[in-house]
């Protein structure tokens, strides 16, 4: 196990501890949910889901495209 793979297991505990309770308590399953709770109104539930969408879709995209031209170039 590397450094790396450590400080995201703790990481990833730590945040678990923090957030879990605050989604078990106000009874929902996503942050899109939870800012529609906190902040009250559809817009910003919708903006919220709408840019994790296109983020998502982006970097994906984006790593793929490096992998392609990755392998283009080591073959040549």
């Amino acid at each position: 196990m590397t450094v790396d793979n450590i400080q995201a297991l703790v990481l990833l505990q730590l945040l678990g501890f923090v957030f879990l309770p605050v989604y078990i308590a106000s009874k929902v399953c996503t942050l899109p949910e939870y800012m529609m709770k906190r902040f009250g109104g559809q817009r910003i539930r919708m903006y919220l889901a709408v840019l994790s969408m296109v983020l998502y879709v982006f970097t994906k995209i984006s790593v793929r495209v490096f992998l392609l031209i990755f392998i283009i170039q080591s073959r040549v």
